[in-house]
């Protein structure tokens, strides 16, 4: 039983472990599928779908802390992307991206997020748009612009000076007469090769004098090969390739007749100029010109949040530098009056209370010397020739609230004192006069004993009857001295 459970356990183990592993959903490359200035719509590749149904797998735009913590801006027209998943058990399964509004950007970067059962997926993901789907319209609005320095008639060149914002893309499409686009843009590298940088149709120098193509040398170029050289520069410049040995071998007088052009290098020109303009001399690319100004971005927005709290903090201490002024006012303003105010003289006899200074008055004299001998009182006397400092202090003293409860203290004991030989001073005059009363008593006692002593005369002539029990005598007490007659003095 205990090997059956085992295996039971062992089984149900492997079969989660498998089922984690079998699956780990994984998002490979997107494919767009559609142009610059149209709803966006476009397919990420799922791989290792396994068993997961399109309900299991949850796709959605990243959270924007995340977006924070990658890096990556977060424009508002990302929230109008919606993500589909389409799941095929025969098949390929997609992540459908699209957007209901146009997307005017011609750079898209954003952050995905799938969940399901078993985990969390988050990639990001750049787009460029490509604005060859509106080419047609754009030239002919350009064509009719002041702009345009290429000749209409007799078959003559022009110059046109580029400046920050321009495009080969748009130079070529307001300069071409008979050619495609993409033939006019390799017809105006061809004469103007010293104009790009590496050589590359989508890194063009700004304040460059180009020579424009006449009508003659814009269709000498094929359009097959025309739109095959423009794909090639354009893979080279996105992944960071040099062009330049290229670009020099064509010839503006050795071209063939070429045809319509095509989307992908319209949108490769109109990126081009930003990665060219921003970094002068050195060959960029559009994905790390972006990622550059999503972390300047990021940074400043960092700088201003820091200055934002450091203002903050200068305000609380500016508020608590106020609060310790006005409490320092406060003190100055008392110790000016207390300076201002003269110390009032204090009195003993408000210190006591009525009751005991009326005692005290009604206690006489003589009774109260003796006690104020014996604790005489110790006053302090001024001294002379005090200096200013020293009375200043002597007035910090007496308003000192140590100083009162100083005072109150002594008060409170002398009181006590006072208390305290009166009670004794009442306690000795009761026993000097029980003292008296018992001396007096003294006195009247021998007046009382004499009335009561009688004569000796009076015993004689009394018998007393022998007793019949014969006892022995006691002895006779001494006869009592008799007085010496006085002497007579004759006259």
């Amino acid at each position: 039983m205990v090997q059956v459970r085992k295996l039971v356990l062992a089984i149900a183990a492997a079969s989660a472990l498998s089922s984690g592993m079998a699956q780990a959903l994984g998002l490979g490359e997107l494919t767009l599928k559609s142009t610059q200035n149209q709803p966006l719509l476009a397919e990420i590749e799922l791989l290792d779908v396994k068993d997961l149904s399109a309900a299991e797998v949850v796709p959605s735009l990243a959270p924007a802390d995340e977006f924070t913590k990658a890096g990556v801006p977060h424009p508002a027209y990302l929230n109008d992307l919606r993500f589909t998943p389409v799941i095929n058990p025969n098949g390929k399964s997609v992540l459908r991206v699209t957007s209901s509004q146009p997307l005017s950007e011609p750079f898209v970067k954003f952050l995905v997020q799938v969940m399901w059962p078993n985990g969390r997926l988050m990639r990001d993901y750049s787009v460029l748009l490509d604005p060859a789907k509106y080419s047609p319209q754009t030239a002919a609005a350009a064509a009719t612009a002041p702009a345009t320095a290429a000749s209409t008639a007799g078959g003559e060149a022009g110059q046109y000076t580029t400046s920050a914002r321009d495009t080969l893309w748009e130079i070529a499409a307001k300069a071409r007469n008979g050619g495609s686009v993409q033939q006019t843009m390799l017809a105006i590298q061809a004469l103007n090769p010293d104009a790009f940088i590496g050589g590359n149709i989508n890194r063009l120098k700004t304040g460059q004098v180009l020579r424009l193509p006449t009508a003659a040398q814009s269709v000498e170029l094929a359009q097959s090969r025309a739109i095959a050289e423009v794909a090639t520069q354009n893979a080279d410049w996105r992944s960071g390739r040099r062009t330049a040995p290229r670009a020099q071998q064509l010839d503006a007088t050795a071209r063939k007749p070429a045809a319509t052009a095509q989307p992908k290098a319209e949108v490769k020109d109109g990126l081009s100029l930003v990665a060219g303009q921003a970094g002068k001399g050195a060959g960029g690319d559009a994905k790390n010109v972006s990622d550059k100004l999503a972390m300047t971005q990021e940074s400043l927005d960092s700088s201003r949040r820091q200055s934002a709290e450091l203002q903050s903090r200068v305000q609380d201490l500016q508020s608590q530098v106020d609060k310790l002024q006005r409490l320092i006012e406060l003190k100055n303003n008392q110790l000016a009056k207390l300076e201002g105010e003269a110390p009032a003289p204090l009195d003993a006899s408000a210190a006591l209370p009525a009751s005991l200074v009326g005692e005290a008055a009604d206690t006489p004299e003589d009774d109260i010397a003796p006690a104020t001998e014996g604790a005489p009182a110790t006053a302090v006397a001024p001294a002379p020739g005090d200096t200013p400092s020293d009375e200043r202090k002597i007035q910090d003293l007496l308003a000192s609230p140590m100083l009162t409860a100083a005072v109150g203290g002594a008060a409170v004991l002398l009181l006590l004192l006072l208390l305290l030989l009166l009670v004794r001073r009442r306690k000795a005059q009761q026993a000097a006069e029980r003292h008296a009363r018992m001396a007096q008593a003294l006195e009247e006692e021998p007046e009382f004993a004499a009335d009561f002593d009688l004569p000796e005369s009076s015993f004689e002539g009394i018998e007393v009857a022998s007793p019949s029990v014969h006892l022995d005598a006691a002895p006779a007490p001494a006869p009592a001295p008799t007085p010496a007659p006085a002497a007579v003095v004759a006259p």
